[in-house]
């Protein structure tokens, strides 16, 4: 037996740079943001961001923009944030998917005359609890990111999406076209799969995943 050929193999998977994966998902009520290590060896768990702001948490975050004095262009708040501090009748932008695919979202953001591209720059603006923790793992481990879409979008809506997002996102800035998107029904299934590993597979198994969000079906 050549010990010393596992010797080799071991150091190699020693230096290989740890991998993350984040993934974003703007859904049309509430958003979530999620991480895994994808270069283990083995499946890992996915991990749900819970902490956005100083005594906020959750696993997932109100869609909510809200501006001082209902204007767009003041300070603005976000999320669990913008929720505590609106009050009744005033004016907020809520229950929107971004705005930035006509075709399919003809209607604007409730209570909103804002301009899509802008309104989701504001919202991938405020990644705080993103930055918190990509600053603590910069140094030692590879970020990659991506966004879920809904899969009826068009290519031309996806991209518009995307470069919204390129300049917020953290990483190294001149990775910054490596951004990527998936479908949701493409990120419900690999989610779905990888939570039924242990339950045994036989050809021809056939499963049926259903993404029942609050915007789209």
């Amino acid at each position: 037996m050549d010990r010393s050929s596992g010797v080799n193999d071991a150091s190699e998977v020693k230096e290989k740079p740890m991998k993350f994966l984040i993934e974003l998902d703007f859904g049309t009520t509430f958003s979530s943001v999620a991480s895994t290590l994808v270069n283990a060896g083995e499946p890992q768990k996915e991990s749900l961001f819970t902490e956005w702001g100083e005594g906020l948490s959750g696993d997932k975050v109100p869609r909510i923009l809200r501006y001082e004095n209902g204007d767009t262009i003041s300070s603005c708040y976000w999320g669990f944030e913008a929720e505590k501090m609106s009050y009744p009748e005033e004016k907020i932008h809520e229950c929107f998917k971004l705005g930035l695919c006509p075709e399919i979202e003809p209607s604007p953001a409730l209570g909103s005359e804002k301009v899509p591209r802008n309104c989701s720059s504001d919202i991938l603006g405020v990644k705080s609890a993103i930055d918190r923790l990509y600053s603590e793992w910069e140094r030692s481990m590879c970020l990659e990111n991506r966004l879920s879409l809904p899969a009826m979008w068009s290519y031309g809506a996806r991209e518009t999406t995307r470069e919204c997002a390129v300049e917020p996102f953290p990483g190294d800035p001149s990775k910054k076209d490596e951004l990527s998107t998936i479908a949701k029904p493409e990120g419900a299934e690999l989610f779905a799969l990888s939570n039924m590993l242990g339950i045994g597979f036989e050809a021809g198994d056939t499963f049926v995943i259903c993404d029942a969000s609050g915007g789209y079906l």
